[in-house]
């Protein structure tokens, strides 16, 4: 598992949450992408498992900022919000971001392992009602990714996969959202990979509830099959 990064000291104040402005982000060397009409592409489909974990008291809120295409790269900066329903213990934040893919199986999208995701951000214990909020950013190389192809377009629908858990892999809490253009429609409409470096500021993300289905844990996996 990677070691944690040393980032600031996370805000934690009483519910409701301060709205705190977005920073500047992202090269100004990058042109800003102009809105356009994005065509429909088709997008991965994820079904409910049959068994559904308890649900959690605490609440995560996921705000994409900005999201880099470079030559290299894919880089999301974020700000996540959580909001006791209960007294939360201290925990750590892991994640990573990936690209969604019909062609890959939805459980591994979906419910991966912790010692797969990096460890984020340390998160301090929130009483009842309180909230903390974590900004950070997740990069993914633009070559890690199985892009979505429509024509001679090829398109990006990242995944952001979030936990909640402690260094002995005991998972409380998982959450999965889809980063993407808001264009009215039911899906978010995916990013294009095929036409150079961009800097997309205007984006949304959607919870992908089919995710809390499966058991946090390898051994509930396990005894569930």
């Amino acid at each position: 598992m990677a070691e944690p990064e040393e980032l600031a000291k996370p805000e934690q104040f009483a519910a409701p949450a301060v709205e705190v402005s977005p920073t500047p982000v992202l090269a100004a060397s990058v042109a800003s992408v102009p809105f356009e009409p994005v065509p429909v592409v088709p997008q991965p489909a994820f079904d409910m498992p049959e068994s559904t974990p308890a649900a959690s008291s605490a609440t995560l809120s996921f705000e994409p900022i900005g999201l880099r295409l470079s030559l290299v790269y894919a880089t999301l900066q974020y700000r996540l919000t959580i909001t006791a329903g209960d007294d939360l213990c201290a925990a750590n934040l892991f994640g990573d971001m990936i690209g969604a893919h019909a062609s890959i199986p939805p459980e591994q999208q979906l419910a991966p392992a912790l010692a797969a995701l990096k460890q984020l951000k340390a998160v301090p214990p929130i009483a009842a009602g309180e909230t903390v909020v974590l900004k950070g950013e997740l990069q993914l190389p633009l070559s890690h990714i199985r892009p979505l192809q429509q024509g001679s377009a090829s398109f990006f629908v990242p995944l952001v996969r979030l936990c909640l858990g402690d260094e002995n892999g005991d998972v409380a809490m998982r959450r999965v959202f889809t980063v993407g253009i808001d264009g009215g429609a039911a899906a978010l409409s995916p990013l294009r990979l095929d036409t150079g470096p961009q800097e997309h500021r205007q984006l949304a993300s959607r919870e992908v509830e089919a995710a809390r289905g499966y058991p946090l844990q390898p051994d509930q996996r396990r005894a569930a099959g």
